[in-house]
């Protein structure tokens, strides 16, 4: 009996079809399991599975030895480029394609995206993050605060806080003074980054 040339997999009635060597890219998996027996004799050449065609394309084409990552923004247009790498790991996982596995934790830890705050802290309230006024900023804003602080002569000698999750990268204290009575205020702000 010979062997088949092709082996489909099929997703919501898409068909995906691979050779022996790109089934075996992944020489552990799931579905080396389903289309060969022990002895590596095709025992069926289809087999239908649950999925989203659009992630399977990206599977079919890391099984082709094609590397996929970096993804491209909007390879799955409904879903944002981090949704897609976390899809891309489940089936990774549930599958046993070790190697996209390992490629997508490489991934996944270097697209972890960064968060940054910014506290204030209002005249001479005392300075934790409780008491401080905090938001998010933008990466565009947290430069732009650095440069500021880095350029000016600011008064940068104030006391550290802990916030969980960030880590303090510079605090400084600023004056305004009110025009109608000639009082001076403070505010102090610290800049945070993400771990």
């Amino acid at each position: 009996m010979s062997q088949p040339e092709t082996w489909s997999i099929i997703v919501d009635d898409v068909r995906f079809r691979l050779d022996r060597m790109q089934l075996y890219y992944e020489p552990s998996s799931y579905l080396i399991s389903q289309f060969f027996n022990t002895q590596g004799q095709s025992i069926r050449t289809e087999m239908t599975i649950n999925g989203e065609p659009a992630l399977w394309k990206l599977i079919q084409t890391h099984l082709r030895g094609y590397e996929i990552l970096p993804l491209k923004d909007g390879v799955v247009p409904y879903l944002s480029k981090e949704a897609t790498l976390a899809s891309l790991n489940t089936i990774a996982i549930s599958y046993g394609f070790a190697n996209l596995q390992r490629k997508l934790q490489l991934e996944l830890g270097a697209t972890r995206t960064k968060k940054y705050r910014l506290l204030v802290r209002p005249g001479s309230t005392p300075w934790d993050a409780s008491s401080s006024v905090g938001f998010e900023i933008s990466r565009e804003t947290f430069e732009a605060l650095i440069v500021k602080v880095a350029c000016s002569s600011l008064s940068t000698s104030v006391a550290k806080i802990q916030v969980e999750g960030y880590r303090q990268v510079v605090a400084w204290a600023e004056y305004n003074y009110e025009i109608t009575n000639d009082k001076k205020h403070t505010k102090t702000y610290a800049l945070f980054e993400s771990l």
